[in-house]
């Protein structure tokens, strides 16, 4: 039998165990069905950004969505960062309400409060994340130091 006939069959179970490997691997690491890829994707998060306000969306009496330009991230140590800087996002507040719903009369309200008559062209520093893979909310308005 000639060597050269040998070394094809070889080459095709190689081929054929590593392919086998791989379907493995992927089996294993799958997400459960009742969760969605993104959300197991998706830890707790926290970025602080500087970032340009690009447009402003009323949404009712209180309640309004901002569409940002990142222009810098910020490192914040304790919770992982996935905002990326030259990406445009469009935000929302994150009020902290009571038990009926209202608006809490609070600093950190008052903050958010004050980005709905933020200027276009305005440079704002915020603190947002990413909740449930596809809505960012500003958590604070942080002040920028001079």
């Amino acid at each position: 039998m000639n060597r050269s006939n040998l070394i094809y069959p070889l080459i095709f179970l190689f081929i054929l165990s590593c392919t086998n490997k791989s379907t493995k691997e992927i089996t294993k690491n799958q997400v459960p069905p009742n969760v969605s890829p993104t959300q197991a994707a998706i830890k707790e998060n926290k970025s602080i950004v500087q970032a340009r306000v690009l447009q402003i969306l009323p949404n009712g009496k209180n309640n309004f969505k901002m569409k940002i330009k990142v222009l810098k991230v910020f490192d914040d140590g304790s919770y992982p960062s996935i905002a990326v800087e030259n990406q445009e996002y469009v935000v929302k507040p994150n009020f902290a309400i009571d038990s009926e719903g209202k608006l809490l009369n609070n600093a950190k309200n008052k903050g958010l409060q004050s980005l709905r008559n933020a200027r276009v062209g305005e440079t704002v520093k915020l603190e947002i994340f990413l909740q449930d893979g596809n809505n960012w909310l500003i958590n604070k308005k942080l002040q920028e130091k001079p």
